[in-house]
């Protein structure tokens, strides 16, 4: 890879497959940082949820433990793209890209190429919240035989493979890979399939054993390509050598019982295997395009999700940029504008998703004895810092004529750890038949007022209250694991860039202009809110500084929800970066 063509690029043979050597990359990618323990749940409208006092504690869930976890299959118009640029590019369209990382815990780059590997900004933004990020390994049809029966051809062959693959995956710090195998199986073809998969998943925990290698439920143990849409004795010897299978989209609710009666037989003859937990290896496909899913994809995706849920299993929602793909038809109808329509569409499918996900944040500090917890006398740590970019950065030129000129520079590895809730409310546009879209999907909101990435500046939060009401509202933000003890202060820093204000001469220091941190502890019911500080339209921008050390008075052991409470004569602000700081209050 030279300094003049700085893409990522697929391996479309075995032959390049054995060529391959690392590449000079400009930088190594960012490491996976460590995702929360801690979760959030996010409770559905129709769920019970007091009314006392609107706190976001009334609609959110805060846990700790082991959950059905959820894949993401990005599978876009045969894949690299505009992201494929390791250090962006400039483009005349709007890209599609992705914020909602914290509703989902591994993420798969896709496309029909015999070796996958991500695009840099894919893993970094996937890394910076704490999610994984897996490559594909894929033969099909006749192409996909002769792959087979080059790779498969013996042990040497095999052992090539799974080195040159371990390899890639250390090279752009992924961590670990989705195999497809499209195509039929001679029985010796199965066995060394079978090895292929041992091996792989077996150097890959050698080089992280926080790595997945995930089987596409395709090929039986007969060498037949024949997608069984559960688990069972036809594919299960694949799934018992790596770490989970993705069952393919035609499933019925009699699939799913059928894959949970395989496990709980296998759980009580096998005395070698640990089948106890492998409920949550088995990812439910949901194709977003519908294509026989149950549910009929798109809007409807919920109903796959709830099925797979209520059987504890995992999900693999594959091909989830529909909600751009498919813009094109509803501008036809509406008119609407490109960039404002995937913003809408894009959270409203997350929206509708979101209580059967499970939201996580990130790790931010270590164990209770470690230097990060204690520091030292005079010692200031940075914990977590995010301005809110998305990588997609929208410009306006003007031409040599005068005519204005949009354009957005994209680049993926620009974007900073997103808001573990986004939750906007539905568009008021006058477009027909986009708010009949709309409309058959309005849902409660997770808080009484919106929040959503300012999609016009591409780098901050926005904050925007509903018109209709007039009383302070609790909002969460962040979930995260972050330990407090004796001895540490924690300081969060919001940088507010711009506010606006609903009544303008309300008198400066008035707590209905207040804006409060507010924290929150797992398996607590209560919150903390802390001292309040008041905003001023005149003095921006502005740091606010929270500041929280154990003591008598707040006495969590862990803040597991960093949320904010925002005074009723606040109606809209603009935080362009947030900061966690820790700083030792000994000597």
């Amino acid at each position: 890879m030279s300094a003049s063509d700085m893409e990522v690029k697929p391996l479309l043979s075995f032959e390049e497959v054995k060529r391959w050597t690392a590449p000079n990359l400009p930088r190594r990618p960012i490491p996976l940082l460590t995702p929360s323990l801690t979760y959030a749940r996010v409770k559905a409208s129709n769920e019970e949820c007091p009314e006392s006092g609107k706190e976001f504690g009334t609609r959110v869930s805060i846990e700790k433990g082991k959950t059905p976890l959820t894949l993401l299959c990005h599978d876009m118009m045969g894949g690299y793209l505009d992201d494929r640029y390791i250090d962006g590019i400039e483009v005349s369209t709007l890209p599609y890209y992705f914020v909602h990382w914290s509703g989902i815990d591994v993420f798969v780059y896709f496309s029909h190429n015999f070796v996958t590997i991500p695009p840099i900004g894919w893993i970094e933004s996937a890394h910076k919240n704490g999610v994984k990020v897996l490559g594909t390994i894929i033969t099909e049809w006749e192409s996909g035989t002769d792959l087979c029966e080059q790779f498969l051809s013996s042990d040497e062959s095999v052992d090539l493979l799974v080195s040159k693959c371990v390899a890639i995956c250390h090279c752009f710090s992924f961590e670990g890979w989705l195999v497809n195998i499209e195509n039929d199986l001679t029985l010796d073809q199965v066995s060394r399939m079978i090895q292929f998969l041992t091996r792989l998943t077996c150097e890959m925990r050698k080089l992280n054993p926080n790595s997945n290698v995930i089987w596409y439920d395709s090929v039986t143990k007969d060498g037949k390509l024949d997608w069984q849409n559960e688990l069972n004795e036809n594919n299960a010897p694949f799934f018992e050598t790596c770490d989970g299978i993705f069952l393919n989209y035609t499933w019925s609710e009699d699939h799913l019982r059928s894959s949970k009666s395989h496990l709980n037989r296998n759980e009580s003859i096998s005395e070698e295997l640990d089948w106890s937990h492998r409920a949550h290896d088995i990812f439910v496909g949901i194709d977003v395009f519908g294509r026989g899913c149950f549910g009929g994809g798109g809007f409807n995706t919920k109903q796959a999700l709830e099925q797979a849920r209520s059987n504890q299993f995992s999900v693999a929602i594959f091909a989830p940029g529909w909600t751009y793909e498919t813009i094109d038809k509803t501008l036809m109808s509406c008119q609407g504008d490109m960039e404002q329509l995937f913003i809408h569409r894009e959270f409203l499918f997350w929206k509708l998703l979101e209580s059967s996900l499970f939201y996580r944040g990130l790790k931010l500090s270590n164990e209770p004895d470690s230097e990060l917890l204690h520091p030292s006398s005079n010692a200031h740590s940075l914990l977590f810092n995010t301005s809110f970019k998305t990588g997609c950065k929208k410009i306006q030129k003007t031409t040599e004529d005068g005519t204005l000129k949009t354009k957005w520079h994209f680049n993926l590895s620009n974007q900073s750890s997103q808001c573990s809730f986004l939750c906007t409310d539905l568009p008021q546009q006058g477009h027909c038949e986009l708010s009949k879209i709309f409309d058959e999907f309005r849902l409660q909101t997770a808080n009484p007022a919106e929040l959503f990435v300012n999609p016009l500046i591409g780098e901050s939060l926005n904050i925007v209250r509903k018109s209709s009401l007039d009383t302070i509202v609790q909002m969460p933000l962040f979930v995260v694991d972050l330990k407090i003890g004796t001895g540490v202060q924690l300081n969060f820093i919001f940088n507010i860039k711009s506010a606006s204000l609903i009544t303008e001469n309300t008198p400066t220091g008035d707590e209905l202009l207040a804006l409060r941190l507010v924290l929150g502890m797992a398996g607590s019911d209560q919150h903390v809110r802390l001292p309040p500080t008041s905003l001023s339209s005149s003095e921006f921008p502005c740091d606010l500084i929270f500041h929280v050390a154990y003591c008598d008075t707040f006495h969590f052991e862990e803040i597991n929800l960093i949320g904010i409470e925002i005074g009723k004569e606040i109606a809209f602000i603009e935080v362009s970066n947030f900061e966690i700081h820790c700083t030792s209050t000994c000597g």
